[in-house]
Parts: C-alpha cells; structure tokens; sequence
C-alpha cells in the first residue's frame, strides 16, 4: 500500500517539517528529493522552517521551487508547500518546536534538511503508528536496530553518535537505543501534549521529547532505516560539540531534579 493510499484509507493528513540554517550548498538536491516525492501526494503538507538563515537560504529555496517542473503558472501540482521564517536562531530544536506546533496535519513527520533518510520509509512509519493504541504515539527512525544500514558514515560522526549515546545512557534513563536520528513520525495529540513544554534547543532536544513521552506512557517504537551519510557540509566539531552535548543533557537532568519537568 503507498502512502497516499494509507492516508485516504484511514481518512487522515500528514506534515512534514523540515528545519533549515544556511542551506545554501544543499537546496537543489533538498527540493529535487521532496518536490518528486510530494507530487500528486496531496495529502501531504510540507513545511518549511527557516531559523534564522543570514546567508539567503529561504529566498534562495523559494526561487528553486518556483523554477521546478511540477510549477505551473505558480501553482505546484498538488503539493501543498509552507515556509516559516524565525528571525532569530533558536537552534535545530527551536526551529523543530516552532514547526511541529504550527503542523496542520492530524500526523507530524520532522526530518533533516538533507533527506539522508528516504522519504519512501513514511510508508513503514505510517503503518507503524497507524497500527498503535488510539493510532497514536511516536516512531523514530534507529541507527542501532540490526535492520539499520548505514552509508558514507564518517569517523567524527560515528565518534560523536558513541561519545552521546553514553552520556545520554549515564545522565537520562530511557530505553532507547538511538534518540538522534533525524527522522521521526508521531501524531498531532501527542505533539500538542509534548511540544509547548520543551525547554531544550540544542543536542538534547530529541532526549526530552522521548523522556517526556515515556513519563507521560506514550508509546515509542524504534525503526531500523537506511541512511546515506553526506558529511561535505556537516557542521560536526569533535573538539567543543561533546561539551556542548553533555551541557544540554545536565540541563535536562536538573530540570527533572527540580521538578519542573512537567
């Protein structure tokens, strides 16, 4: 069954939001990649969030869907295409919350700008969560499954994906396997119950989303996917991103101390 067909056979929509920061360099594989996807998918609603990009990239990825095949006379077929812009930089978290809560769709999908993980696993994912209590919860795509497979995977990347995984597993309880990979699906409830209430911007954000489903029992359920490294314009430090990892996880650590982690 393809994704559209499941939309229409359970009567229900589907966002995805993808956040952006100085995209520049990717944008023509970026809207090649969604805009083939999306076509006749009318069900599917596409947002953009632009977090306070300085070197054009909002202007220039509206000029590139405006010049793509499927525009015709300034309408795209059947696809239906949003752009937020935040005028500051709140972080990939801040630009994700920002988006997620201003979804339309009765299902959320935030993905990375880069589509390293193929939008064709959607179908997997809707099934998925389609097939839980009440139809709702949150399915995120795992690098630790042993169905994962995983391409073009630089040694900085893995080093950074080992060196958070263990502090995540010494300072945040939860049992999951991979809470970083960018590619997660969950519905619109549990988006307006989890979202308002996120505090953390940086590397942790997908830390608390998952802690405060488990504490509010939502069901979350892990996917192994194949994913396609493309590291020429990764912003990965090795040297000063470890301790910014470890600041955002003893942030969200003395959050829960404190008791404001509601």
């Amino acid at each position: 069954m393809t994704i559209e067909q499941l939309l229409v056979q359970h009567d229900t929509t589907l966002s995805i939001v993808v956040p952006m920061y100085n995209e520049v360099p990717r944008i023509d594989h970026s809207v090649e990649t969604i805009l083939n996807f999306l076509k006749n998918k009318d069900r599917i609603e596409l947002l953009y969030v632009d977090d306070g990009s300085t070197d054009g990239s909002l202007h220039t990825l509206q000029e590139k869907i405006g010049q793509h095949p499927t525009n015709i006379n300034g309408e795209l077929a059947n696809i239906n295409v949003r752009f937020m812009r935040l005028h500051n930089n709140r972080g990939k978290g801040g630009a994700i919350k920002s988006g997620v809560l201003q979804a339309s769709s009765d299902y959320i999908l935030f993905t990375d700008f880069d589509f390293a993980i193929s939008l064709n696993e959607i179908e997997r994912f809707l099934q998925t969560i389609l097939s839980l209590p009440k139809k709702e919860g949150i399915v995120i795509a795992s690098r630790k499954e042993n169905s994962s497979v995983l391409k073009n995977q630089s040694l900085p990347r893995k080093f950074m994906g080992r060196v958070f995984n263990l502090m995540m597993k010494a300072i945040i309880s939860i049992p999951v396997k991979d809470t970083q990979c960018g590619f997660k699906l969950l519905d619109k409830n549990t988006a307006n119950t989890i979202f308002p209430a996120l505090k953390i911007r940086g590397f942790a954000f997908d830390v608390e989303i998952l802690k405060r489903a488990y504490r509010l029992n939502i069901p979350v359920v892990e996917k192994g996917v194949e994913i396609f490294f493309d590291d020429e314009y990764s912003t990965i430090n090795i040297f000063t991103d470890p301790f910014k990892m470890l600041w955002d996880l003893l942030k969200l650590r003395i959050s829960i101390w404190r008791n404001s982690f509601h």
